[in-house]
């Protein structure tokens, strides 16, 4: 018997080239041992401790080392290091511990080298990849990460290619998703349901010249790419059924992006991660490309598969790339699913579908707006406990989550629960976290008729499991105390709209840790939802206190004013709803197209101001409080008196206004009830905004890094508050 050391090693450590990079190292140290994947993690036996320590501080690029744990062991003599054959966790460890499946990444740049290079097998080849690059989570039906289990099973390979899987010294060695043009997935392009494989990516091309629309499969899902020509931009709203909303647009590469939108070297840094997501910069020409994006911004990418650059290897100018879907509903991954007669298909199945990621860029920071390809399935790790938790998150942008061991599972971005079909990827979700543990808690919103919640209830009911409903605003606060592990603190949530405690919707609120402290002035909610649509009927419920019937009948009309003004209204303190009032009364927006259309319309057209400068100027509102509670009718009646001429620079200047008070206002209120110089921090969906971002950064407010401030990050926020509140459910 001889002693070696056995590794456990867990993190990012599989699909990403971890087992060649170990093999290779080992060699040259002349270690004896093994390695192979166990379950979701690594398992090393090494004749040497030291060396392998060494060996493991530095990792290939993509891997990350979570957690190592070394076991002494005897062992009969080993002679020389190998690959071993992957084992399942069997039994009850199944269970122990939460896969980490390696996330989606874009094509490196030594594969598209090879790409490109003439003498190259793979020349020209849409689906080349390496240890480094290409799908993983997306074609992944369990671990560990081997052939067999994704969808690359179905494809053999051919000699060539099983010669570089084999040999240590190749980049592909131990590559689960090596393929060639003879061994792998293929394309086929379908024009009017009539197919075709033989000059595929080329007839794609003059499709795409010619102004047509394809849907062309990707790595997660589909996405209808056309150029920018106005009459086929129409087309597309209508077949999407997405009359207003922002169409994101993908760039040959970084220059031609610089011709449309201001970049700086962090901003480049992201666009060109392996994670490529799409980035909202703000537009150069704010009048440019309205017809793609009506706003200041505009959202960008880079080309992050094979096929993406060998489209672009002919197309110089950029190209929408939206999820082919109709509004509302998940994204497409299947060829029966297009809405358009061209289709790029490939026979690689799509296991996990996923949407592109989404942040944007504030302030030389990048917020995430939508979590998803690049940047799920990676797991946050926290104080580990011996319970675990399933949160539901809320109804809009919906992700789950699961805490288990010390380790937060956030799933991709669901979507909309209002759709149906979104409904029931939810659910199945929902099935596949269940099926990880045996869950002890189920964490759910408050308000009690979102479908979320409506779940939740059913699940515990069915399950016998105990569940916890939580503030939808405290879920938001605490996604960032979780984040920052901060055990005190005072948050200030800007929201559209959330159940209260008190059962009213809350949505501009300040807590000291989970104590509600102060709040925007209650507002009507004129028409309830509907007022939602109609940003006018929250201006007009507002002003009606103010009782001018010249000035209601001037903006409302009197037929405007009969029919809704005495509508039942509820109340509410929502952030999000006065900043549509302000862009109603501006002349921005009327009606809300897309989520958030108002308020975004209104930063859009707002200018970037010294803030002392401003203060000097006629626009500036000094934020009246009265009982920690920042008044708001003052705002609108200040806003309508200083707008009577309608002038554009006018305009603009009292959209600053509006933005500048609720920030300043409510940080003001943090300030004075912040005795013990608590972290100050602040989430929801109106923390987006540019102008409210960029004033409470500066001033040292800390918003989310990791995960959406919008209610994308609901189910992280949630298990942030069960973890924080209910220790004496837990039994460390």
């Amino acid at each position: 018997m001889a002693k070696f050391y056995k590794f456990t090693v867990k993190g990012i450590v599989q699909g990403v080239g971890f087992r060649p990079h170990i093999y290779n190292m080992a060699k040259k140290h002349n270690i004896k041992g093994y390695i192979l994947n166990h379950g979701s993690y690594v398992i090393i036996i090494s004749s040497k401790k030291r060396e392998m320590e060494n060996i493991l501080s530095k990792p290939p690029e993509m891997a990350k080392i979570e957690e190592i744990n070394i076991t002494p062991i005897n062992l009969k003599n080993i002679n020389g290091f190998e690959i071993r054959q992957s084992l399942k966790a069997s039994g009850t460890s199944e269970k122990e511990d939460l896969e980490e499946i390696p996330p989606d990444y874009a094509v490196c740049e030594e594969c598209l080298k090879e790409m490109k290079d003439k003498n190259n097998r793979r020349y020209l080849y849409p689906f080349i990849t390496c240890t480094n690059c290409g799908p993983r989570y997306s074609i992944t039906q369990k671990t560990p990460f081997d052939r067999k289990n994704t969808s690359m099973k179905e494809f053999k390979m051919c000699k060539e290619c099983k010669k570089e899987y084999s040999d240590p010294t190749n980049r592909r060695y131990y590559a689960q998703t090596i393929s060639c043009k003879k061994c792998g997935p293929k394309l086929t392009l379908y024009k009017n349901k009539t197919k075709t494989e033989k000059d595929v990516v080329k007839e794609t091309i003059k499709l795409i010249k010619n102004n047509k629309i394809v849907a062309i499969k990707g790595i997660g899902g589909f996405h209808l790419v056309c150029t920018t020509n106005e009459k086929t931009v129409k087309e597309l709203r209508k077949i999407t059924n997405r009359p207003k909303k922002p169409y994101a647009l993908m760039f040959k590469n970084l220059k031609s992006m610089e011709k449309y939108v201001y970049l700086n070297k962090k901003d480049k840094e992201v666009l060109e991660s392996p994670e490529h997501p799409i980035l909202i910069l703000k537009k150069k020409n704010p009048k440019e490309l309205k017809h793609i994006s009506e706003l200041d911004s505009l959202g960008c990418m880079l080309p992050y598969t094979p096929l993406h650059h060998l489209i672009f290897e002919e197309i110089d100018e950029p190209l929408i790339f939206t999820s082919s879907n109709i509004s509302g509903e998940p994204i497409t991954y299947k060829k029966e699913q297009q809405i358009t007669p061209y289709i790029l298909d490939n026979n690689r199945e799509i296991i996990n579908p996923i949407d592109d990621s989404v942040l944007k860029s504030i302030n030389n920071n990048h917020i995430i707006i939508r979590r998803a390809r690049g940047y799920t399935p990676k797991i946050f790790r926290t104080k580990n406990i011996n319970k675990s938790i399933l949160a539901v998150g809320g109804d809009n942008n919906n992700t789950i989550a699961l805490y288990h061991k010390g380790k937060i599972l956030v799933s991709e971005h669901i979507g909309n629960l209002e759709n149906y079909n979104t409904y029931k990827k939810f659910k199945r979700k929902i099935k596949e976290y269940i099926s990880k543990t045996k869950i002890d808690y189920l964490l759910a919103d408050l308000n009690p008729e979102y479908i979320s919640t409506k779940h939740a209830e059913e699940l515990s009911s069915k399950h016998k499991i105990p569940l916890i409903k939580i503030q939808h605003h405290l879920a938001h606060a605490y996604s960032i105390a979780l984040e920052q592990n901060l055990k005190n603190f005072i948050s200030i949530v800007f929201d559209g709209s959330g159940y209260g405690t008190d059962k009213k919707i809350w949505g501009g609120e300040i807590f000291k840790n989970k104590k509600r402290i102060g709040h925007l002035e209650e507002q009507p909610l004129l028409g309830g939802e509907k007022a939602i649509k109609e940003p006018g009927l929250m201006a007009l419920g507002i002003l009606a206190k103010t009782e001018n019937e010249k000035i209601l009948k001037e903006i409302f009309k009197e037929k405007y004013k009969k029919e809704y003004l005495n509508l039942k209204s509820l109340k509410t303190t929502s952030c999000g709803r006065i900043l549509d009032a302000v862009s109603f009364l501006l002349g921005f927006s009327s009606y809300r197209h897309y989520q958030g259309r108002p308020a975004m319309l209104l930063e859009s057209n707002t200018p970037d101001l010294n803030i002392e400068e401003f203060k000097k100027t006629e626009y500036y509102l000094k934020p009246q409080i009265k009982n920690n509670s920042l008044m708001t009718t003052p705002l609108i009646e200040f806003i309508l008196e200083k707008s009577e001429n309608r002038q554009k620079k006018n305009k603009e200047m009292l959209a600053y206004t509006s933005q500048i008070y609720i920030a300043e206002g409510l940080l003001k209120i943090a300030e004075k009830n912040n005795k013990n110089n608590y972290k100050i921090i602040f989430s929801g969906g109106c923390s987006y905004n540019r102008t409210i971002n960029k004033y409470l950064s500066e001033k040292g407010a800390i918003t989310n890094q990791f995960y959406p401030s919008g209610d994308g990050g609901l189910s992280f926020g949630q298990i942030g508050y069960f973890l924080l509140n209910y220790r004496h459910a837990l039994f460390y």
